[in-house]
């Protein structure tokens, strides 16, 4: 029961999303992509560097501010699906990010795992975002090391 539960809960989400997004137009759609922008690519008010290590590689990244990402880049997609394969539901994204003064398109995916607090169903659910690449693959991100 918990399966088809969670397979229904990434169907109706991912359908959701999918809707929304796509009825916005003008400014709204703007600023959800802004949005888009903000939370699957972590854009903060300042530019950071993300330093660690990523798929068994070390790494160093300049991760640019809101403000200069806006200017040279923009959310031109998002698509969500429901992956019915697992065992809790799971949305996958499809995020197109382009560059507006260059002729350079780039398609990332994420998934996020949508669960209850500790398996318990009281409260609204949680989603945690993951990406599916390594963080070198964002265009925009500029590399140290």
């Amino acid at each position: 029961y918990y399966q088809n539960l969670g397979r229904e809960v990434a169907q109706k989400s991912a359908e959701e999303f999918n809707q929304r997004f796509s009825t916005l137009k003008g400014k709204a759609k703007q600023i959800a992509s802004e949005l888009a922008g903000k939370v699957f690519f972590r854009l903060n008010a300042v530019r950071y560097i993300l330093a660690g290590i990523d798929r068994k590689q070390e790494m160093a990244l300049e991760v640019p501010d809101v403000s200069s990402w806006k200017q040279s880049w923009q959310v031109t997609a998002i698509e969500a699906y429901p992956e019915l394969t697992r065992r809790q539901s799971v949305v996958k994204f499809l995020v197109t990010v382009s560059g507006k003064d260059m002729n350079l398109e780039k398609t990332l995916a994420f998934h996020a795992e949508i669960r209850w607090s500790h398996g318990r169903f009281c409260g609204a659910p949680e989603a945690k975002l993951y990406k599916d690449f390594p963080w070198r693959e964002i265009p925009f991100f500029k590399k140290i090391f």
